[in-house]
């Protein structure tokens, strides 16, 4: 199969200037991309715990940072001997809590590099006890919060810091919350920590949740069309006698596709850096971007019903370079398709592209590549390995009454971007069901406050996922009338344009993007719902 890759590459100069391209890029990027990589991702993973599920005004809580640090790996404690950093915990508590000092547990020694020290290892709590003031009003929701920094060392030694936080309601009475038998032992903890769900995801595991998310792009209603555009083509490739143009092909696709996720990626980790809120598809929210975009897929569609022909150096722009079969238009398609992607969002991508939001340059570079490799992949592996192509129909005059066909999803693509353009510029809410209500964080804390149950549905007009979940399980009747029986406020915050308390409110519970559904109960913690509803997922969730 390399053998075979080498040699296209050797045969087709066209193909060439590109890969020369593509690879100085990965060869200045992902030099210091692997080497960082490691030491991007959190050697101890850390968050806050409570030993009961609500605060009871005027009693005692106990509550505490609850450490998983690797085997091999240790932290030093509050003193250090001869070498180290002591651990610290800045705590942040609401207006009239007290509190006593951390109960620290024993600590163990250990030498490193030849000096004594000593710290902890496995699994470790640090609690505190809290007396909550007596003038608390039950419903009400409190945010706890603490800084925490650390020095963790094996072969190598490491800094380490984050930020935590933790709501809990008033209520008047609390029963034992699921991390109540962490408190059983002070200090050390009654089970690895390592089998809870933690806040953040690990390096590897938000690369294969980025490739999977990737994969299902290519399933969604936003990038199919594009990928039905080389259809044609690669039915025509599939019979060449050189197996090395359909193999440089797939390569070009490829390249076009993860090097428009470079390019993505960069430009917001630099709105990041001059301190911008980002997030996933924030460049639908231009409404400049989206009429650009809707006059390519109409071009595209124009070119592919013979309405427009493709012509000389006009050919080299925009829609016409994706149109083109030859290696120049699989790699504009492969830049197409991940500008048409970035309205949708696929499961087990939200999480990853969290994670990668939060985290250094490198590691979002490098979870955007894993991305990138999951919407090519299908293309190129079928590009690869021909025995998958023999299964494709021989080329004939069907072709050209296809060719027509696939002309009709760019043309609704380009309707629908022409409608989201006019939701922008006049500035109306994406849903016009009548009984919602917009979105305010005001709001919320008062619906909250007075125990009613609140369905939070965080939307945008450019969102496909969005309206597909609307139209099949959120607008149906019987929905509806759930959500009246049980008296539950459906609230809806557009992102169509940009919005800080939306952006926030994405941010406060892991996601970069939309949509995100969140349900409130009356008198229990928020409940996040998958990204693909459907009317049984509501029906469980929302019924009493």
């Amino acid at each position: 199969m390399v053998r075979k890759i080498v040699s296209a590459l050797k045969r087709n100069r066209e193909i060439r200037p590109l890969l020369l391209h593509w690879f100085l890029i990965a060869a200045v990027l992902f030099a210091p991309l692997l080497a960082f990589a490691q030491e991007s991702s959190p050697v101890v993973q850390a968050r806050l715990v409570a030993q009961h599920k609500a605060i009871v005004a005027g009693q005692k809580e106990t509550i505490g940072v609850a450490f998983h640090i690797p085997p091999g790996w240790h932290i030093y404690g509050r003193k250090v001997g001869d070498v180290g950093l002591a651990t610290t915990v800045e705590w942040h508590l609401p207006d009239g809590f007290t509190s006593s000092k951390i109960t620290w547990p024993p600590e163990e020694s250990f030498t490193f590099e030849g000096t004594a020290g000593t710290g902890y290892t496995g699994d470790l709590l640090l609690p505190i006890t809290i007396t909550a003031p007596k003038n608390l009003e039950s419903g009400e929701h409190l945010h706890f919060a603490a800084h925490a920094e650390w020095l963790v060392c094996k072969d190598i030694c490491v800094p380490e810091s984050t930020d935590l936080l933790l709501s809990l309601p008033v209520a008047a009475t609390a029963q034992l919350g699921n991390d109540a038998a962490l408190f059983d032992t002070p200090g050390r903890t009654a089970k690895p920590l390592a089998a809870f769900v933690l806040p953040d995801m690990h390096f590897w595991r938000a690369m294969i949740f980025a490739f999977i998310g990737g994969l299902i792009l290519n399933l969604m209603p936003c990038v199919f069309p594009i990928l039905s555009m080389k259809a044609l083509g690669l039915i025509k490739k599939s019979h060449y006698d050189n197996r090395t143009h359909v193999i440089a092909g797939g390569i070009a696709y490829a390249c076009g596709v993860i090097m428009s996720f470079w390019v993505l990626a960069l430009a917001l980790i630099a709105l990041k850096s001059a301190g911008a809120a980002i997030g996933w598809g924030v460049q639908m929210q231009s409404p400049g971007f989206i009429a650009i975009l809707a006059a390519v897929l109409l071009l595209i569609g124009l070119m592919l019903t013979d309405v427009i022909k493709i012509k000389n150096s006009f050919a080299n722009f925009g829609g016409g370079a994706a149109a083109r079969t030859d290696y120049i238009g699989t790699f504009c398609t492969g830049a197409l398709a991940v500008l048409v992607a970035t309205p949708c969002t696929a499961p087990f991508m939200g999480g990853a592209m969290f994670y990668a939001f939060t985290q250094s340059w490198p590691v979002t570079l490098l979870v955007f590549t894993a991305l990138g490799l999951g919407l090519a992949a299908p293309y190129l592996l079928l590009t690869l390995y021909p025995p998958a192509l023999k299964i494709l129909p021989r080329p004939g005059q069907w072709m050209l009454t296809l060719k027509k066909v696939l002309a009709i999803p760019m043309f609704v693509a380009a309707i629908w971007l022409t409608w989201v353009f006019i939701q922008q510029i006049s500035i109306q809410q994406a849903s016009k069901n009548a009984n919602a209500i917009p979105y305010s964080a005001a709001r919320l804390d008062e619906l909250r406050n007075a125990h009613q149950p609140v369905f939070v549905d965080m939307t945008a007009a450019w969102c496909i996922t969005c309206i597909f979940n609307e139209k099949n399980a959120l607008a149906r009747k019987e929905v509806q009338d759930l959500f009246r029986k049980n008296h539950i406020t459906y609230m809806i915050g557009d992102w169509t344009n940009r919005d800080g308390e939306i952006t926030e409110f994405l941010r406060e519970y892991g996601r970069v993007g939309v949509p995100l559904y969140v349900y409130f109960p009356a008198d229990s913690g928020p409940v996040i719902l998958p990204q693909i509803l459907t009317t049984g997922i509501l029906a469980k969730e929302i019924s009493p």
